[in-house]
């Protein structure tokens, strides 16, 4: 009895525990509206995303459409970014290649995370054999550079823009499980996951009622910043023939199409699409950062 009336406070805490994470997302929020990088960066991202989703009616021209009478023209009155070796507008190319290259980073990053935490938390959780054998896999997939393991995967693959998501993906899936598994190897000793094996709940539940909810904050925070990255190595492997393939009016095979008129003082095909592509991993970058400072208990200032 006594026993039951010790640990009646400690299962009504770790109950508690996941409420007072909605609490805590609130504050973070907060202290995100008066980060003013962060603010940027979200707001470059908002008016991307409504450049993409307004892509019909922003677009001044068809991005597919060849015009050879248009051919190289530079920038100026009709076509604000110019035109491309086949008359194409580059304006118009580069607000539908918004479609592209922002589901290209969400995509990736969602099958890297989505595929790579659950790893990393069954590995942080029950230790042993099964944590070995994971981040074993994990060390090989880290040893490459990044960029070298999503070529080779891109060429094992073939080209193809959603090959090209996979490529990415899975060259990110390592990173997400290592963070899963260290944070669950902090949460899986705290207190209230103890009272709740006292009590016999499953490991099912505990995973998913209190390890989880508490592990989010720095799978947001590297998911945030691995955005930017994603476009870019994307656009990296269009670059090189290994992603979206013409006419596709994607932002890295843009690039690639305009590098040999650079010699001729064509400038404007491969600058525009690599402007877009700074101006969005800026913006991940500028967000992710102020997500981390405010879901940082060891660097957040009071409200």
């Amino acid at each position: 009895m006594a026993d039951a009336v010790r640990d009646r406070p400690r299962s009504d805490a770790a109950a508690a525990r996941p409420a007072a994470r909605i609490g805590e997302w609130w504050i973070a929020a907060h202290r995100l509206r008066r980060n003013t990088l962060s603010v940027a960066g979200l707001g470059i991202l908002v008016l991307w995303a409504v450049i993409a989703v307004a892509a019909p009616a922003v677009a001044p021209h068809d991005p597919v459409a060849v015009d050879v009478t248009a051919r190289l023209r530079p920038p100026g009155a009709g076509h604000p970014f110019g035109t491309d070796f086949y008359g194409r507008d580059i304006l118009s190319r580069i607000v539908y290649g918004a479609r592209y290259d922002l589901v290209i980073g969400i995509v990736a990053v969602g099958i890297a995370a989505g595929g790579g935490t659950p790893f990393g938390v069954v590995a942080g959780y029950y230790r042993g054999y099964l944590d070995d054998a994971i981040m074993r896999v994990c060390d090989v997939l880290l040893a490459f550079p990044s960029l070298v393991l999503a070529l080779a995967l891109g060429a094992a693959l073939g080209p193809g823009l959603w090959k090209a998501v996979v490529a990415v993906a899975i060259t990110s899936i390592a990173g997400y499980a290592r963070l899963a598994r260290g944070s669950t190897l902090v949460g899986r000793e705290e207190t209230y996951v103890e009272a709740a094996r006292a009590q016999g709940a499953s490991d099912v539940r505990i995973l998913a009622r209190y390890v989880l909810p508490n592990i989010v904050s720095p799978i947001v925070v590297r998911a945030t910043i691995g955005m930017g990255f994603s476009v870019l190595l994307a656009a990296s492997l269009s670059f090189v023939g290994l992603g979206a393939q013409p006419p596709t009016p994607e932002w890295g095979a843009m690039i690639n199409e305009g590098r040999n008129q650079l010699v001729t003082g064509v400038w404007w095909i491969s600058t525009f699409p690599g402007l877009a592509i700074m101006s969005v991993v800026l913006g991940f970058n500028l967000l992710g950062d102020g997500i981390r400072d405010v879901l940082d208990p060891r660097g957040a200032t009071r409200i």
